[in-house]
């Protein structure tokens, strides 16, 4: 019990001589958003004109709080580089939610979450900061009672904050973050969804997830036969008929057209490709159900067919 008193004691004494001048984000619009309310001491200045205000950060809460009835309200042991004494403060889960404690030198302990003493079954309170930055909620003080953040009926009387929450710490608050959980600065987003490339599963939006995808920032919708997340083109197919092991002497002749159709294509003959494609597809035709499968003939007909499309296209 001495040991507490004595530690406490150091506490205040250094609470009382820590007021150095800091950076603080309340009231970022400069229109008193600076207050709180408790019931038995009245208001709670988080931004006051002498002194350091409350800096509100992702993990925790720091400075001080001015009332002008009970003094000084510390929110951090780190204001006084106590904590290595009694080690106490107001910390933030990333997202708003508030817990621990502040320590006024003139009321002791406040509570920023029922959770601090697992009393949230019996009595449910806590602070937290919305995506506008404005607290609501309450916390509780022993020798104090209720201090209300939830003042809707007193618009001039609230606490409002510049923080904003960024969990994934890239910059970017969550509310404007396509990847909330994941770091991505640069918000690239190939298929202008609601999901950024650092967490979309499908980067391209074309059906085919990007651990399967071989083109995962290529839309390959409806122009994609052997279903590889690329637009089928000329200089694959060869590949994708070897792919297939075909009968040796079927695959050859299958090469040798895909070749010719190469070599027209190379010289600007498009009529000549066009022709060759249809050849292809009927040489593919004459042949399903025999030295084909039916779905491997499917897919190369589909193929051709694509590149018929984008030809002509």
């Amino acid at each position: 019990m001495r040991k507490t008193f004595y530690a406490l004691l150091t506490v205040s004494i250094l609470f009382l001589s820590a007021h150095t001048a800091r950076a603080e984000n309340i009231d970022p619009d400069d229109i008193d958003q600076q207050f709180a309310w408790a019931e038995n001491v009245g208001w709670l200045n988080f931004e006051p004109a002498f002194g350091s205000g409350v800096t509100v950060g992702h993990r925790s809460l720091t400075g001080y709080v001015w009332a002008e009835n009970i003094g000084w309200i510390s929110l951090s042991c780190e204001n006084t580089a106590s904590c290595d004494i009694v080690d106490y403060g107001v910390t933030n889960d990333l997202v708003g939610n508030l817990s621990g404690y502040a320590w006024g030198e003139n009321v002791g302990w406040i509570s920023f979450s029922c959770e601090n003493m697992a009393s949230c079954y019996t009595v449910d309170y806590g602070v937290s900061i919305d995506e506008d930055g404005q607290f609501y909620g309450y916390a509780w003080a022993e020798n104090i009672g209720w201090i209300n953040f939830d003042l809707l009926d007193e618009p001039n009387y609230t606490v409002v904050t510049s923080w904003e929450a960024d969990r994934d710490f890239d910059t970017v608050p969550d509310i404007d973050d396509n990847c909330p959980d994941t770091p991505n600065a640069n918000q690239a987003n190939s298929d202008n969804d609601l999901m950024g490339d650092a967490c979309d599963p499908d980067d391209d939006n074309d059906g085919i997830l990007d651990d399967n995808d071989t083109c995962s920032l290529e839309d390959a919708t409806g122009r994609d036969a052997d279903a590889d997340g690329c637009i089928d083109t000329l200089v694959l197919l060869s590949g994708v008929v070897e792919d297939l092991e075909l009968f040796e002497k079927f695959e050859k002749k299958l090469l040798k057209k895909i070749q010719k159709i190469q070599t027209a294509l190379d010289n600007g003959k498009d009529k000549k490709v066009l022709n060759r494609l249809e050849s292809f597809i009927k040489k593919i035709n004459k042949q399903r159900g025999k030295n084909i499968s039916e779905a491997d003939a499917d897919m190369l007909i589909a193929y051709a067919q694509n590149l018929i499309s984008n030809l002509i296209d």
